[in-house]
């Protein structure tokens, strides 16, 4: 009977079936090991390949896509003009000091004076000139330019002006006042004027349209205005239908006067209460008017008054105006806000409801000199502002970049600087906690919260209209003729993964891209032949050896940037190809069990031939 334990003395040796099974086994082991351990020992780790520095070209191609944000379609970006751009994706303020100038469009040996907008990746602007432009906005090229007239007859402004009106589009319309004073609905992708309406009067008697339409609800508000008040004309807010092309409403700012209280400034207008408001200049000492030197709140349908306010005699100046727009806004937990700054030199912030005086503040002008480049931004909470010619510390400065609680119209912070501020019309362009200042030949981007310096550069050229940004790219169009176009430096750095063992050998490649304007196009070439698109693309190299990999990344406006890598696969042992040890290993996976089984058959049986008892 046997015992549940294992036996033991030389009468208990294993059967000759489990000691065959068992050098089998062992010997399956061992070539495992041959045939995966050995060569891998005998390779080596991989190691990563050094990186080269990255360098950078340039070239220009036509748009064919758009790069990520939004459009900017209107003076002052939006119907309450707040000169802002919450949507903006790609310029902030961890990509300001990489700005540089994209690209400039020579406008022809006259001044640009209308702020450029941008829609669906074309940038419209006007000229002195007397023509419309329309420019691809990732290369300048221009795609279109239509004649709207210049004006010659007033004796109060030197020279002759053309477009100085900044256009809004819609879809695929552009409406923008002319050289002459017409309202123009042209098209957008042609040029092609679809039609016109004459705004107030003729040029001959000194009509000129300084504003820019504001489209609202199916119609445009357009402000009247002379060219330089000699002579003075007819003024109001003249309401044009789309669908008809006239005149549908009328407010007179004239009034009771023949002339005068003209509307320099662009209205704006706040859905939500459905109130349009403009500002209107002449000085009433100067011109008695009811509405002279006034801010003025309307009903947007009916054009009926709801509010006015007007400038103190004790306040007011020679050829005091209120020259710029109206910047509205809701501060939290505030009441609707309107900010107007006038040729006094003062910032005045009203209640919308019903035009009281909230607060105000000195700007500009202590030493007599007049300024019209006093419009204001809203954004990230806060009012901004431009003044000159006022004394901090003691002493007097050029100009002035500053930022207000909106509520109290509390100073946070002021920067001076010793370029001269005055007869522009640039209001400050607040986007991503940057503020964009365009101040007389400088091109300044400011930290909004601070006012620290990010990015600065100078032009030989006075800076007029405000900035505009759309889609990684800001705009603005200079004294020098030219309108320029700022983004970020495409930048880019690649990279491969630690290489794996064993040839083939798959390595894995990726490349990091900041700046320039996406989206971007991929071209890597392996230096085997083989080549990807694809941002991270994988490759398998045939054979050991060198290989110099590049990597060009091509954006938008077809900006590149280039980059090398090395990639060194490791070498085996020479002489020794790697494909003979994974051979030798298979051999010996199968020969080793097969031996040791033929060994265990023979050991088993007795030395003589003749048949063991049974």
């Amino acid at each position: 009977m046997r015992s549940g334990c294992a036996p033991t003395g030389a009468g208990n040796l294993p059967s000759p079936g489990r000691l065959r099974r068992a050098w089998f086994a062992g010997g399956l082991v061992i070539g495992v090991v041959c045939l995966f351990v050995i060569p891998s020992l005998l390779l080596g780790p991989g190691s990563a390949p050094p990186v080269n520095g990255a360098t950078n070209s340039r070239l220009v191609r036509d748009q064919v896509l758009l790069a990520p944000g939004a459009d900017f379609t209107t003076y002052l970006g939006d119907i309450e003009h707040t000169s802002s751009a919450s949507a903006e994706q790609l310029i902030n303020q961890s990509t300001a000091s990489a700005l540089h100038v994209q690209w400039h469009y020579d406008a022809g040996n006259r001044q640009v004076q209308s702020q450029p907008i941008e829609q669906n990746g074309i940038v419209y602007f006007g000229g002195k000139t007397g023509y419309e432009y329309a420019v691809y906005a990732t290369n300048g090229s221009l795609l279109w330019q239509t004649y709207l007239g210049q004006d010659e007859n007033d004796s109060g402004c030197p020279g002759d002006f053309g477009v100085t009106s900044t256009a809004t589009v819609v879809g695929t319309d552009l409406y923008v006042d002319g050289g002459w004073p017409y309202l123009y609905q042209l098209n957008a992708l042609t040029g092609a004027i679809e039609w016109r309406a004459p705004i107030g009067g003729t040029a001959e008697q000194g009509y000129y349209d300084w504003a820019s339409p504001l489209v609202y609800n199916g119609h445009i508000y357009v402000g009247i205005a002379s060219f330089c008040d000699t002579p003075l004309i007819a003024a109001g807010l003249a309401e044009y239908s789309i669908a008809s092309h006239s005149v549908v409403g009328y407010f007179n700012t004239s009034s009771p006067a023949a002339n005068g209280s003209s509307i320099w400034g662009t209205p704006s207008v706040d859905p939500a209460t459905n109130t349009i408001f403009l500002t209107t200049g002449n000085s009433f000492t100067y011109k008695q008017t009811v509405y002279g030197e006034s801010i003025i709140a309307l009903n947007a349908t009916t054009l009926a008054l709801r509010a006015k306010w007007q400038v103190p005699a004790s306040e007011v100046v020679a050829d005091g105006d209120f020259g710029t727009t109206p910047t509205l806004f809701t501060p939290a937990g505030g009441y609707p806000m309107v900010t107007a700054p006038n040729k006094n030199g003062v910032l005045y912030a009203f209640y919308q409801s019903n035009l009281t005086l909230a607060w105000q503040h000195t700007l500009c002008c202590q030493n007599g000199i007049e300024a019209d480049r006093l419009s204001t931004s809203w954004g990230g909470g806060y009012v901004y502002a431009v003044g000159a010619n006022v004394t901090i510390g003691g002493q007097l400065v050029n100009s002035t970049v500053s930022e207000f609680n909106p509520l109290n119209g509390a100073l946070l912070w002021q920067r001076d600087f010793p370029y001269s501020s005055d007869y522009g019309y640039a209001a400050p362009l607040w986007v991503n906690g940057l503020l964009v200042v365009l101040d007389q030949g400088e091109f300044l981007v400011l930290n909004a919260t601070s006012g620290s310096t990010l990015y600065q550069q100078a032009f030989n050229g006075t800076f007029v209209a405000a900035p505009s940004i759309a889609r990684g790219e800001i705009f603005a169009g200079c004294g020098n003729d030219n309108v320029y176009a700022f983004s970020v430096e495409l930048n880019s750095s690649a990279r491969v993964s630690i290489p794996t063992s064993g040839t083939p050998q798959s390595e894995t490649f990726a490349v990091a891209v900041s700046g320039g304007l996406p989206p971007y196009s991929y071209s890597w070439n392996f230096g085997d032949g083989g080549t990807s698109n694809l941002p991270n693309p994988s490759h398998t190299f045939g054979a050991a050896g060198t290989f110099e990999v590049s990597v060009n990344v091509t954006d938008l406006a077809g900006n590149v940037t280039s980059d090398h890598l090395v990639v060194v696969l490791n070498l085996p042992a020479p002489g020794i190809p790697i494909q003979d040890f994974a051979i030798a290993g298979l051999v010996v996976a199968v020969a080793v069990p097969t031996a040791l089984v033929l060994l265990s058959r023979r050991k088993a049986r007795p030395p003589s031939a003749a048949p063991l008892p049974p």
